[in-house]
């Protein structure tokens, strides 16, 4: 399996160019992402090579997929069968806070390759998903308007402060960004554990 997050129409190029160039070699293609959700007929012309669509969060989805679980019975899974119809199955809900703070952290074994700058070194952090709001513009809204659960939910600050102690600590990383949506959430409760 090769897993590709999709985030945006450039991600979308880019992978199709990795897809040619791999072309030669034989594994399934998973693309997920928020910019690819409700997609699914068009995607599955454009990529000639894909076979899955994770739909909404794909931690779970993703990893019922490559344990080899019952394509049917992955929610969140979008695939072809072998006629080539599109089969959707049903949406998987959105994450909860307790499981937000049950993943691992992500995967940094190759961040000391890509540090370039010895006195800046970052990194980035996700405390917190979707964002309370429901701009008609917004990607995020038109998102999490597809999605069931709730449209934001953050990690705990003791879960966040540890990733960013692992980081500190581990990779010697002096300069933490947020790339949340919506840092702070709704409610005064959200602004006292973004404080």
């Amino acid at each position: 399996f090769v897993f590709f997050t999709i985030m945006s129409q450039d991600y979308l190029e880019m992978t199709k160019i990795i897809l040619s160039k791999l072309a030669s070699i034989n594994f399934k293609v998973v693309i997920g992402g928020r910019h690819i959700s409700n997609q699914d007929e068009s995607l599955f012309k454009e990529i000639e090579r894909l076979d899955y669509i994770l739909d909404g969060e794909g931690e779970y989805s993703s990893l019922e997929l490559v344990k080899g679980n019952d394509l049917s019975d992955i929610h969140g899974l979008i695939w072809k069968d072998e006629n080539g119809n599109i089969i959707r199955n049903r949406k998987r809900e959105l994450l909860s806070e307790i499981e937000l703070d049950q993943l691992p952290f992500p995967s940094r074994d190759t961040l000391k390759h890509v540090i370039k700058n010895k006195y800046l070194k970052q990194a980035s952090v996700l405390a917190s998903r979707g964002c309370q709001g429901n701009c008609y513009f917004c990607g995020v809204a038109s998102y999490n308007n597809h999605q069931i659960g709730k449209r934001w939910k953050g990690r705990s600050p003791k879960n966040v402060v540890r990733e960013i102690k692992e980081l500190v600590n581990e990779y010697g990383i002096n300069y933490i960004y947020f790339t949340d949506d919506d840092f702070i959430g709704p409610g005064y409760e959200n602004q006292k554990r973004a404080q």
